[in-house]
Formats: structure tokens, sequence, C-alpha cells
């Protein structure tokens, strides 16, 4: 995919609250993220969101975390309820529960995925309030 392809997609400097347990991953989501227009505060669990997500509310334009994070529920419903317009985007790579959550309507971005399909479920989402995304908009 060529960079004025992906252009279409990226970051205006929006703000993103990025949750991701492995390392490597936190690295790669901060430094293309941030490479390609996006502000981006990574963290490694909910504890450290939340904790982020309190200080300072108003910073942050998306939240993109992956499905099965422990007390991911908990946390977006806390707030969702005091920012209902704020945009997620879940990831997971399970794809049987992944059907399950789909039929419940909820969106999923499926791992593994491509810079494209991140990028494009960013800004559907960005520009979606209170919008959940998933890699089937793409088909």
């Amino acid at each position: 995919m060529e960079r004025t392809e992906i252009s279409r997609y990226t970051g205006q400097g929006e703000t993103i609250l990025a949750i991701e347990s492995d390392e490597l991953m936190r690295e790669l989501i901060s430094e293309v993220l941030t490479m390609y227009g996006y502000k981006v505060h990574v963290v490694r669990n909910i504890r450290e969101a939340t904790h982020s997500y309190s200080a300072q509310p108003e910073q942050f334009q998306l939240i993109l975390a992956d499905l099965w994070l422990a007390g991911l529920s908990d946390m977006l419903a806390e707030v969702l309820r005091t920012h209902p317009n704020m945009s997620v985007v879940l990831t997971s790579d399970h794809p049987l529960q992944n059907r399950y959550y789909r039929h419940l309507g909820l969106s999923i971005l499926e791992k593994p995925f491509d810079i494209t399909e991140l990028f494009f479920a960013l800004r559907m989402a960005l520009e979606h309030e209170n919008s959940f995304w998933s890699k089937r908009h793409l088909n």
C-alpha cells in the first residue's frame, strides 16, 4: 500500500488511548500511529488506562483495545456513561468468539490486521461518534 493511499485514513492530530498488553505491539502501535498523524498514549492494562483516562478524559478522542482485556467492559461502560460520544475500536484474535459478539451487534477488528485496515477502522470510528468498528466493513 502506497503512502498516498494510506493518507486518506491517517490521523489529523487526534489522541488515541491504546491499551495493549504485548510490549512489542505497544511500541509498534505508538511508532506507526505517531508517524501517520495521531497522538498516542499507550498503556499496558486496564488499570493504567483507567488512571490515564481519569486524569484527562477530554484529551482522548478514541480508545483502541483488545476485546479480551480483563476489566475492559467495566472501563468502557464508565467511559461511555461520562463521554457517550467516545469512539472505540476493539481488536481480537479469537475468530469464533468474534462471530458471537458480531451477532450481538458488537464489531471487532480481527488480528492480525494490516496498517490500512487499522487506519480505516480508526478513521471510520472517529468520523462516526460512539462508533464500534469492524474489519467486516472492508468486505
